[in-house]
Formats: structure tokens, C-alpha cells, sequence
């Protein structure tokens, strides 16, 4: 069992050496460690003692070379980073001959729910776009099929002397025909409705005798 003196901070590069700016806030803490203690028993030690959200806070645990191995080495050599289990084997090993401070750095995570749903929303505005194109072409057609502008599905090209009304025939009888050759013109002040059985429709299918069907009503 080896004991870890711990603080609270971040590090910092400072005339080309690593220094770590300690938390005084969150103080320090003391830690003994045992030979088999493990990566997860460590992070747990450090979230539960400085109260850490475990859900959200990214927990990072580095200490520093001892100062008779760094006299060695390159001043702006990181820290050591405790990522596993055998760093932590490594960490206690060294604690047994040198004096080690470990220090503890955290940092929320970035949600990646947000990215998700700014491309669900992209999605959905294009898709929202899209609809809304379709509905306005829907606008310009008519329920037969044929689109606003189109005179060749209702009666091509033949105008009536500008009055921008194309001619619709009923049955081989249109609306520019001559109606005076059914014996009745088109303009005629009449009612299309007959009380003798013979309305307007069998006029403008050719229909021009009178019915001799007697009507009567009894009670």
C-alpha cells in the first residue's frame, strides 16, 4: 500500500514547461492505494471525494515524473497520464521510492444528442420543403389532371373571339354551336327546366318533339 497526496487543478504550459495551476477551492485530498487496485477503483475514489458528475465530467489523471527522472529529460516532457489498470500498477510502483502528487483535471462532455438532432432538423426542414414545393405545384393542377395554363386538355386552342372562355362540347354539341338549328337559341330568356317531360339537357342532345306524357296527381 502506497499513499498519493492529490489536487485539484489544470495544466498549463509556461516558458516551455509543464506546470499544474492547482484548484485551491477544491483543496487536496489524501489517498492510500493498494497493490490491487484497479483503473475504475481510482476514477470512483476521485469522482465520489470531489464530487464529480460521473454522467457528464470527463476525468483525467496525470502526476509528473520525479524531479531526479526529469533532470533527464526534455523540460516541456508532459505529464503521465493514468488511462488503464497498468498505469495504475505503474504509478504505485514509483510511489514506493519517490514522492508522487497526483493531480486530477475534469471537463464536461459535448453532448453529441445536439449534432443529432440540428441534422434531424436539417432533415426535416428539407423534407418540409420539399412538401411544400409539391403543394404548390399542386395548386396549378385541376382535379381532371390538367395543370393551370393548360387550354390543350380542355379544349386546345380554340378561343371564342377573345373572351379567353375555351369551347367545351357535350356529347358532340358545344357551346359555339348554332342553336338555332334545334329550333331554340342559346341566349334564349327560357329556363333549361320543361314541365312537359323535356328539359334542357334533351335539347342540347337534339331532343326538340315535346313529350305527350300526361302528368297528373292524385291524392
Amino acid at each position: 500500500m502506497v499513499q498519493l497526496a492529490v489536487v485539484f487543478g489544470e495544466w498549463i504550459m509556461k516558458d516551455g514547461v509543464w506546470q499544474f495551476v492547482v484548484d485551491n477551492l477544491r483543496g487536496g485530498r489524501l489517498f492510500f492505494l493498494s497493490d490491487g487496485c484497479t483503473h475504475g477503483d481510482l476514477l470512483e475514489m476521485l469522482q465520489v471525494d470531489y464530487e464529480l458528475d460521473k454522467k457528464r465530467e470527463l476525468v483525467e489523471i496525470t502526476y509528473s515524473l520525479p524531479e531526479t527522472m526529469m533532470q533527464h529529460m526534455a523540460p516541456d516532457t508532459p505529464p503521465v497520464h493514468v488511462t488503464n489498470d497498468r498505469q495504475v500498477r505503474n504509478l504505485i510502483e514509483l510511489s514506493r521510492a519517490h514522492v508522487i502528487r497526483l493531480c486530477v483535471s475534469s471537463q464536461f462532455e459535448i453532448d453529441g444528442g445536439n449534432d443529432e438532432f440540428d441534422e434531424a432538423s436539417d432533415d426535416d426542414d428539407d423534407e418540409g420543403g420539399d412538401e411544400e414545393n409539391n403543394a404548390i405545384g399542386d395548386d396549378n393542377e385541376f382535379s381532371d389532371g390538367t395543370r393551370n395554363g393548360d387550354n390543350d386538355a380542355i379544349g386546345g386552342d380554340d378561343i371564342e373571339d377573345g373572351d379567353g372562355v375555351n369551347s367545351i362540347s357535350i356529347d358532340g354539341v358545344g357551346i359555339s354551336e348554332d342553336y338555332s338549328l334545334y329550333g331554340k337559341l342559346q341566349d334564349d330568356p327560357e329556363d333549361d327546366i320543361s314541365f312537359d317531360g323535356v328539359g334542357g339537357i334533351e335539347r342540347c342532345l337534339g331532343v326538340v318533339g315535346r313529350s305527350n306524357t300526361t302528368w297528373s296527381w292524385s291524392d
